[in-house]
């Protein structure tokens, strides 16, 4: 599963990322996580690349 986050503080992204890394452990699933600091980075990656689900601050 392809993940993507953006968050602009570190300290949320890390806990998101670590949340889900815990998960996918205990359920057996396979993750691809990246982190986006602007909504303007993700946009332009996801251009190229398509993910399952995304987590966005707002």
């Amino acid at each position: 599963m392809k993940i993507a986050i953006v968050e602009d503080e570190k300290v949320h992204q890390d806990y998101l990322a670590a949340m889900l890394k815990g998960a996918s452990k205990d359920y057996g699933i396979v993750l691809s996580l990246r982190v986006f600091d602007s909504a303007e980075a993700f946009l332009f990656a996801f251009e190229e690349e398509k993910v399952d689900a995304v987590l966005l601050d707002i």
